[in-house]
C-alpha cells in the first residue's frame, strides 16, 4: 500500500493537547502534521476472509490497536469516559497534574515528549490509576484490543499482480509475514483480537527484542498449506524413504532382468530376439516413465523452492500441472 494507516492508538495517555499518543505504518519521521515526514508505503498482512460465494481467500488487511482504560467489575466493564480521564491527567487545559509530572517526567524540562508519556512502570500505571479511583471509578485498569479492516480498494490484479511466486511460494513467505503492531505495550497489556464473522486471525501477539507488539499469523492454525513454505516433517522424511526405495526396486528389478538376460544369451545363443510388445505398448510404457519422472522432479521443486532456487517456480507450476 502506498499511502500510511493507523497501526495503533494509546488511549492511557493524554497529549497536552487533549489527543491520545497514536502512530502510524507506512511513514518515517516524527511530527504534528503529515508535512514533515516521509511516506513509504507499507505491505499489509494476508489473513484468510470468507468471500459472499462462500470461499474463503486471502485478503489484505490492516491491523489497528488500541489500548484504554476500563472499570467496573470482570465482565461487566466499561471504558472510561474522556471527560473523567481528562481529569486525571490535567490540573487544567494544557497543564498536567504536578504528581503526573513528578512521575512522568524524566528529564525534568517539565515537557512531557512521546518517549515519557507512555505506561512503562507499575509506578505509573498505579499512579493513573488511582487518580480514576479517586474519581469515582471502580477497578480501573488497561485493556487492549486489535481488530482487522479488510483492504478492499487498490487492490490491483490481471498484469498488475505480483507475478513472484517467491513472494508466498517461499520459506519467507509473505502469507506468514508478521506486522508489527505497536512500538509500546502500556501496562504490559497484550491486546486481545477482536474478529468477526468473515475475518480469521488466529495467530500469536509477540514482542520481539526491540519492545515492539508484533503479529506472527499462523498458517497452521488457519487450516493453509501453502507449496515451498508449508511441510509436515514426518510426511517429508515418508515421502523420501518411498521415493528413495521406488528407486532402488527399480534398480535392483531392472539390474536382474539385465543379468538373467544375459545368463540365458550365453547358454542359448540360437534364440532369436522378438518383441514381445506393439511399438504402441513400448511407446506408452515409456511416456508414462518419463510423465511419472517429471511429475517427481517438478513436485520436489514446487516442494522445495529453496533448495531447488536455479529452477524457474512459473515454469514448473505449469508444467507440473
Amino acid at each position: 500500500m502506498y499511502a500510511p494507516a493507523r497501526s495503533s492508538m494509546d488511549w492511557t495517555v493524554l497529549n497536552v493537547d487533549g489527543s491520545p499518543y497514536s502512530e502510524c505504518r507506512g511513514v518515517e519521521g516524527s511530527g504534528p502534521t503529515m508535512a514533515g515526514l516521509l511516506v513509504t508505503g507499507f505491505e499489509p498482512v494476508l489473513l484468510p476472509r470468507e468471500s459472499e460465494d462462500g470461499l474463503s481467500r486471502l485478503t489484505p488487511h490492516n491491523l489497528i490497536s488500541a489500548w484504554f482504560w476500563v472499570y467496573g467489575a470482570d465482565g461487566q466493564e466499561r471504558p472510561v469516559p474522556y471527560t473523567i480521564l481528562e481529569q486525571a491527567w490535567f490540573e487544567e487545559e494544557d497543564q498536567y497534574h504536578d504528581d503526573v509530572l513528578v512521575r512522568f517526567d524524566s528529564n525534568g524540562d517539565g515537557v512531557l515528549d512521546e518517549n515519557e508519556l507512555k505506561i512503562d512502570s507499575e509506578e505509573k500505571e498505579t499512579l493513573i490509576g488511582d487518580r480514576l479511583a479517586s474519581l469515582g471509578l471502580e477497578n480501573p485498569r488497561i485493556q487492549a484490543e486489535t481488530r482487522a479492516y479488510t483492504i478492499s480498494h487498490d487492490v490491483t490484479k490481471g498484469e498488475w499482480a505480483t507475478k513472484d511466486c517467491q513472494a508466498c511460494h517461499a520459506e519467507d513467505s509473505r502469507v506468514a509475514a508478521a506486522m508489527t503492531l505497536s512500538g509500546r505495550t502500556p501496562g504490559g497489556v497484550v491486546p486481545t483480537f477482536v474478529g468477526n464473522s468473515e475475518t480469521s486471525m488466529s495467530g500469536k501477539m509477540l514482542v520481539d527484542n526491540e519492545g515492539n507488539l508484533v503479529y506472527q499469523p499462523s498458517i497452521s492454525n488457519e487450516n493453509l498449506y501453502v507449496l515451498g513454505h508449508s511441510s509436515v516433517d514426518f510426511i517429508d522424511t515418508f515421502g523420501a524413504l518411498l521415493f528413495l526405495g521406488t528407486v532402488l526396486g527399480v534398480v535392483v528389478h531392472g539390474g536382474l532382468r539385465y543379468f538373467s538376460a544375459r545368463r540365458i544369451a550365453k547358454q542359448e545363443p540360437e534364440l532369436h530376439e522378438v518383441y514381445m510388445y506393439t511399438v504402441y505398448d513400448r511407446l506408452w510404457h515409456w511416456l508414462q516413465t518419463a510423465v511419472i519422472l517429471i511429475l517427481l522432479f517438478t513436485g520436489l521443486i514446487i516442494h522445495k523452492p529453496e533448495i531447488f532456487g536455479i529452477f524457474s517456480f512459473p515454469f514448473v507450476v505449469p508444467v507440473h500441472n
